[in-house]
């Protein structure tokens, strides 16, 4: 796939992620006052919540771990910017910004390329 294309996909997938957070989420978020003890508390609030909630969660740790990784072996700069953006508004957000600075940084044809010790 041409890195053009996979850049489009990857924003246009964060774009409608927070079209539809911003639609959902939002208004009640809101309507609760900015209430984010209560936002996170609603987050577990069953069974099903809590198992997307953990989901988000792990995956945003995978993402710092991953960061992290390749700021210090592939010397990918900036993804702090991904890390922050996923900790406030989202980890799908977080998670395409730092594909986008990934594939800048290094680019599409090193992604098989082990890192050099």
């Amino acid at each position: 796939m041409p890195s053009t294309r996979f850049d489009w996909i990857i924003t246009a997938l964060a774009a409608a992620c927070m079209a539809t957070l911003a639609v959902v989420v939002l208004p009640t978020f809101v309507s609760d006052g900015l209430d984010v003890v209560r936002a996170f508390d609603q987050a577990f609030i069953n069974p099903y919540a809590t198992g997307f909630a953990i989901d988000a969660f792990s995956t945003y740790a995978i993402l710092i771990a991953w960061v992290v990784y390749e700021a210090h072996y592939r010397d990918v700069r900036h993804g702090w910017v991904a890390v922050a953006l996923g900790l406030l508004l989202s980890v799908a957000l977080g998670l395409a910004l730092y594909l986008l600075i990934r594939n800048r940084a290094i680019g599409p044809a090193s992604w098989r390329a082990e890192p050099s010790p």
